[in-house]
């Protein structure tokens, strides 16, 4: 690995600081580069307003009596072979989930995901969730 100067470093700086570095000049700070809305509904927050619809879906068949015990952005906890993963800060790795609840029908926890784009991260912490035996189901926004 190679070090970088302290000139190097504090262009950096700078350019962070001027807001140019990280972010497409042409999207209002803020936004999302997804494109997606973010909205408010029974006073939760969602990053989108698909995530949003899903969540009125899911509280209507809650109180049909279909699901039970719904609840959203529950955090997981990665495991490998070899126990918890973490990053390179040293930090826990976490997976979140849009919603959790448990189907009546079978008596199953169901994890879900509402997605618009797959990224490589979400790829990633999906196939680890598969490992620790909890599958994602994933609602398509497409």
């Amino acid at each position: 690995m190679q070090r970088m100067k302290a000139s190097q470093f504090q262009a950096i700086v700078r350019a962070r600081e001027q807001g140019k570095q990280g972010r497409n000049k042409d999207r209002p700070r803020g936004s999302n580069k997804y494109s997606a809305e973010r909205t408010t509904l029974d006073g939760h927050k969602f990053d989108s307003k698909a995530e949003a619809r899903r969540y009125a879906t899911l509280r209507q068949m809650e109180r049909a009596g279909l699901i039970r015990d719904l609840r959203l952005q529950e955090a997981y906890h990665l495991q490998g072979h070899d126990g918890p993963l973490f990053s390179e800060a040293g930090r826990p790795l976490i997976y979140k989930a849009d919603f959790v609840y448990i189907d009546v029908t079978d008596g199953q926890e169901v994890i879900e995901d509402v997605k618009g784009m797959k990224t490589q991260a979400y790829r990633l912490k999906k196939a680890l969730m598969v490992q620790m035996g909890k599958p994602i189901t994933e609602v398509s926004v497409r």
